[in-house]
């Protein structure tokens, strides 16, 4: 992911990087030697992202104590060493004077890897905010920090943990650094004291970071080079080949700065819950892009050349300004209308308690151009051996041979706890899949997309299957196989020929029941197989404004959210 964020202007001779990446050995790290943070009255925000991990310790994200016994102050991510049995794959914050340490974790951590991740610690505490919806705060007991913990005897150090100026081997981290700032406290008052920017510094190439509030540059002290992120101008910012930028907090673009998302593999956009990206420039290319995250896009230049499309799996697009009168992205979709008699409901909860927690949609695919659409929340994480079925449109024995299944288990075990399309195809996430989380699922042309904070996809082209065996079930693979569903809530479920919106299916309550009612294309009130497992979740209390209309161009439509 790349990471965006609003920093104070460079000095001429430094170009803006998205991140540094380090290389998880001796070749990139920074010492801030002349940085030394006080933890009763300093506040420290870092943003980044935690990849692919190796074994060892534990990754630093930051560092700065004086010994290994006293003053430590750090913030590490746990990979397989002995020093932190128990706390693999997790967040640790160490507060500590005189080996009095203090590892804190979190069950979830493991949802946060390959999501961007911002810190804010802050004396006895902590808080965690990620792309995937993880938000939490730690604390300790004010007894942690004795009244002359005043500073750490340390000076700051990034991508590797230290005693003193002394690198302890081992910890090396290889995260994206998008961002790390520090705040000093006077009574209720906060003075930026520290804002690390990543940068290029032009006349050698050289890639550290720069303290725009400091005015000073901190060199690679590593014996080797950062991996560097693309590079920010004020005139432009190039977003192509699939690459994802992320917008982890309110951003209002230069009016003059354009957007190009290419000719290739179409990039994604993802805006944070509750966060604005506002781009007040032109966007070009003719791939188009995909918007995720729960946060508003605002478009407001008028954009001649944009010729591509756009797919939105989460949040809110908005045009004002000249780009309104585009016609190649969105525009407001009509009303989704029920019948009087029927109440429009934000979800339906099946409990996956039975062999009738399912509804059949009433539509059977006839070729292998199907698509569909569904917006989902699983609710327990699979086991590798437990099969939870999703939906499915197969009546060949076991369900995942052939025509469409999606299951959270393949009968290939080693696929245990992820996605599955027929036969062993399979969406996969690091670590399995975890309940609870909100997913949004398209299959369209053969390619199959996955958004949830993480995003994936694959091209399932030249393994679909051409034929299917019955109408689609959601809750369950097919009539010939009633196995026992996923427990979910199912807030939409679209259905495409190509890209062609032929039914849509919204959750409703009314005269016959619960059930899915399709508001395009006529086939009607689709009840639940039975009441006792499929519940009306609270009536529909969003906007018919987000759901959006978005054109590929002339006389082909189709709808996504």
């Amino acid at each position: 992911m790349l990471a965006f964020a609003v920093n104070a202007a460079l000095p001429s001779g430094y170009t803006e990087l998205q991140y540094i990446q380090g290389t998880g050995d001796a070749g990139a790290y920074i010492c801030a030697s002349d940085i030394y943070i006080n933890p009763q009255t300093d506040k420290i925000e870092t943003t980044f992202e935690v990849g692919s991990l190796s074994s060892g310790n534990g990754y630093a994200i930051w560092c700065a104590r004086k010994t290994y016994s006293e003053l430590a102050y750090s913030l590490l991510w746990s990979v397989n060493g002995a020093n932190y049995t128990g706390y693999y794959n997790k967040l640790l914050f160490q507060a500590a004077e005189n080996d009095a340490t203090s590892y804190q974790g979190r069950p979830t951590d493991p949802a946060v890897k390959d999501t961007v991740v911002t810190v804010t610690a802050e004396s006895n505490s902590w808080h965690v905010v990620t792309g995937s919806g993880v938000d939490f705060t730690r604390t300790w007991p004010s007894s942690a920090f004795s009244s002359n913990f005043d500073k750490t005897g340390g000076p700051l150090f990034l991508f590797a943990m230290a005693n003193g100026e002394t690198i302890v081997d081992g910890y090396y981290s290889a995260h994206k650094l998008y961002s790390f700032k520090i705040y000093t406290r006077s009574g209720s008052d906060y003075t930026l004291s520290h804002d690390l920017i990543p940068v290029k510094r032009n006349s050698d190439g050289h890639v550290g970071i720069y303290d725009a509030a400091a005015g000073r540059f901190y060199p690679n002290s590593g014996n080797g080079a950062f991996l560097p992120g693309a590079e920010i101008s004020e005139d432009s910012v190039v977003a192509t080949n699939g690459v994802t930028v992320t917008v982890v907090r309110d951003w209002n673009t230069p009016v003059g700065q354009v957007w190009n998302f290419g000719s290739g593999s179409r990039p994604t956009v993802y805006v944070a819950a509750g966060k604005t990206l506002t781009i007040n420039g032109a966007i070009t290319g003719t791939s188009g892009f995909v918007k995720t995250g729960e946060g508003t896009l605002v478009l407001k230049g008028a954009s001649p050349s944009f010729s591509g499309y756009c797919t939105v799996f989460a949040g809110k697009v908005r045009l004002e300004g000249a780009a309104s009168s585009l016609t190649r992205c969105f525009r407001p979709k009509d009303k989704v209308a029920v019948p009087a008699d029927y109440t429009k409901l934000d979800y339906l909860s099946l409990t996956g308690g039975g062999t009738a927690s399912y509804i059949d949609i009433g539509y059977a695919p006839s070729s292998g151009s199907f698509g569909f659409f569904m917006d989902y929340l699983l609710k327990v994480a699979p086991a590798s051996s437990d099969s939870k079925r999703i939906m499915g449109s197969s009546k060949v024995n076991g369900g995942l041979w052939g025509g469409l299944t999606m299951s959270t288990y393949c009968q290939n075990n080693t696929q245990g706890g992820q996605f599955c399309f027929g036969a062993l195809q399979y969406l996969t996430k690091d670590g399995g899949l975890v309940a609870n989380e909100r997913m949004r699922i398209k299959l369209e042309n053969g390619m199959a997309h996955l958004s949830c904070g993480w995003g994936y996809q694959f091209d399932m082209s030249a393994v679909w299957a051409s034929k299917f065996y019955g109408n689609i079930y959601v809750g369950t693979i097919n009539a010939d196989n009633l196995a026992a569903g996923a427990p979910m809530d199912v807030y939409r479920y679209k259905v495409f020929e190509g890209s062609t919106l032929v039914h849509d299916f919204v959750p409703v309550s009314g005269p016959n029941g619960v059930g899915l009612y399709d508001t395009f294309g006529g086939l009607g009130f689709r009840p639940a197989a039975d009441a006792q497992y499929i519940a009306a979740g609270p009536a529909y209390s969003g906007s018919d404004s987000d759901w959006l209309e978005i054109e590929r161009g002339p006389g082909s439509v189709y709808y996504l959210r």
